[in-house]
């Protein structure tokens, strides 16, 4: 993926020079985002095709994967009990 093999930068040079160890960081230290260019890969993260594509495909594949894990699932009232007798006093 691009986005693991790209240099990000998220601060400025500058500061961390000797000259500049005893100034106070300010907001103007940080660097601004690359421009991204049309053809630039990390664009098809941000569309909104991609977006709507991952909502869609949560939408679909959950009930499905629900039915499948549902039998696994241990439901009795001793599990239950301890859940509840566990988390519910520290809550209240």
């Amino acid at each position: 993926s691009t986005r693991l093999l790209l240099d990000r930068r998220y601060a400025k040079n500058s500061p961390f020079k000797p000259a500049n160890i005893d100034a106070t960081p300010t907001i103007f230290d940080l660097s601004p985002p690359r421009k991204l260019t049309s053809s630039d890969p990390e664009r098809r993260w941000l569309s909104l095709q991609f977006r709507a594509a991952v909502v869609v495909t949560a939408y679909v594949l959950f009930p499905p994967l629900v039915r499948v894990i549902f039998p696994l699932i241990d439901q009795s009232n001793f599990q239950v009990d301890q859940i509840v007798s566990s988390f519910v006093p520290g809550i209240a």
